[in-house]
This record gives C-alpha cells, sequence and structure tokens, in this order.
C-alpha cells in the first residue's frame, strides 16, 4: 500500500508566483464559451442585431430588427440613464443623428465598447479569480490545478 498525502490550496491561499502560475494556466477560462450572448441578446431586446463583432480589430456590424425609432424608444425604457446606449437613444430622439445609420453606427459602437470590457474584464486576475474560487478549485503549492482521478 502507498499512501500519498497533498497539501492543496484555495487560489487565495497560494503565494503571489503561484497565483500568477495559475492565472496564466486559466487565461482563458472565462472565454471557451459564447460569452457575449448576454450582450448579444440585449441588443436584441431593443431591436439592434449585433450579426459579426472582432474586439482584436474593433470591428462590430449589425442592423435594426424594425423601426429606429422602436429602438430608441425600448433603448430608453430599458437602460440606465447614464449609459452611453441611453445616451445615443436621446440624441437620435432629439434630431441630432443626421439619418437611421448613423444612429445605428452609434449604437453598434456603444455595444462593441460593452462587448470589450467584458471580455477585459473575464481574462483579468479578478475575472479568472472569481471564476477559480467560484468552481471550488484545488492547487498545489507551485499554482498548478489539482484534479482528482
Amino acid at each position: 500500500m502507498k499512501l500519498i498525502q497533498l497539501q492543496l490550496f484555495t487560489f487565495d491561499e497560494l503565494t503571489s508566483e503561484a497565483k500568477s502560475v495559475a492565472i496564466e494556466d486559466y487565461q482563458d477560462i472565462n472565454v471557451q464559451y459564447v460569452w457575449w450572448d448576454s450582450i448579444t441578446d440585449d441588443a436584441k431586446n431593443v431591436g439592434l442585431e449585433i450579426t459579426s463583432f472582432s474586439i482584436e480589430d474593433n470591428e462590430i456590424s449589425g442592423d435594426f430588427l424594425s423601426n429606429p425609432l422602436k429602438t430608441a424608444n425600448l433603448i430608453k425604457e430599458n437602460h440606465s440613464g447614464n449609459s452611453k446606449t441611453y445616451l445615443c437613444a436621446e440624441c437620435y430622439l432629439k434630431g441630432l443623428f443626421e439619418d437611421d445609420a448613423q444612429f445605428r453606427r452609434s449604437l453598434l459602437k456603444c455595444y462593441l465598447e460593452r462587448l470589450e470590457n467584458e471580455f477585459t474584464y473575464l481574462t483579468s486576475f479578478n475575472g479568472i479569480r472569481e471564476t477559480l474560487i467560484a468552481n471550488d478549485y484545488y492547487f498545489l503549492s507551485s499554482g498548478k490545478r489539482f484534479i482528482e482521478q
């Protein structure tokens, strides 16, 4: 018979160096799934369909699902008064855009910024830390994850 004893640590119990190892090993843990769904669903709920985006290239495309006026009103009803989408909708309703296309481009830009912010957070130290803690991961003193077999 062989008895092996291991000392296991939660993420917060690791040394700074070991935390760095764990973070590096799990850099993409929060973006291995369709992490953008809540943002694209929000856009769709107010009448804007995001058809594609690239954070790397700072590009986004999409179109209104119905009347832009309806989209602006839905945003004002459903978004915070200090959000960029709300301010964009307010400008449209006040006639400050040249046309519907300018409103669409501006609104898409607001959503691209939200997507960029979400991605940045999900791949940040704090975002990864929260996931590792929430999933009750245990680590060796080196920062490598312990996986029971």
